[in-house]
């Protein structure tokens, strides 16, 4: 039994990265059940960042390859 202890960890290091994440996560569940607007809005803001950087890079894409690619208007108009 000891042997196994030794070998697990050896093999699981980091171990309390997972436990913090899980704690996080369940600290975030339950003020996403307490406040749902403020969560519905924060849901919302992550969403609006996430799609302009989403934009954007597509845009850039478009534009630092146009000379390499066929049809570089439609990357540039999905953007």
């Amino acid at each position: 039994m000891e042997e196994l202890l030794k070998k697990l960890k050896r093999k699981v290091k980091h171990w309390w990265i997972s436990l913090l994440v899980g704690i996080l996560a369940l600290i975030l569940a339950v003020w996403a059940l307490v406040t749902p607007v403020e969560t519905l809005t924060a849901m919302i803001y992550v969403f609006i960042i996430m799609f302009f950087i989403s934009g954007i890079s597509d845009i850039g894409f478009a534009l630092t390859n146009r000379d390499a690619m066929r049809g570089w208007g439609w990357s540039l108009v999905n953007g």
